[in-house]
């Protein structure tokens, strides 16, 4: 006899498991930015930026297009951000200012990958693999 009990068990455990899988999957491959900080600095908004690469491919080249949105929405800045070389397996922080007040910013956009080539002559969907994050009050949309 399955009680009610049984069977919520059941469906937590079965639930858990879906959790820690997706979880597992995002966290495992392709390359992670995570905005990490942002700091007003003369006049501008130093971003920090933390590049996880999650693959076995060292990128000699890693080009992006970001476009930075002001609180309502407007565009106020777009920048080329060179994040190579990126080593397999390995984690950088790269830093950049935008041309304005933090409270100026509230999302940043990676609108596309320039130039995208790594060390082992791959082409790789660079677009892709991207995933982003953000530990500040500015969104950073993939």
């Amino acid at each position: 006899m399955i009680t009610n009990h049984s069977r919520l068990s059941a469906i937590s455990t079965c639930l858990l498991l879906a959790f820690t899988g997706h979880a597992g999957a995002q966290t495992t491959s392709g390359v992670h930015l995570e905005l990490n900080k942002a700091e007003q600095i003369d006049g501008a908004c130093r971003m920090y930026l933390v590049i996880e690469n999650r693959t076995s491919s060292t990128f000699r080249n890693l080009q992006l297009d970001l476009v930075g949105f002001d609180p309502d929405g407007i565009i106020a800045q777009r920048i080329l951000l060179e994040t190579a070389p990126l080593p397999a397996h390995k984690t950088r922080l790269k830093v950049f200012d935008m041309g304005s007040e933090c409270q100026a910013v509230g999302r940043i956009l990676i609108n596309e990958v320039l130039l995208c080539e790594t060390g082992d002559d791959k082409t790789p969907d660079c677009g892709g693999m991207l995933s982003a994050s953000s530990r500040t009050a500015i969104e950073l949309v993939p």
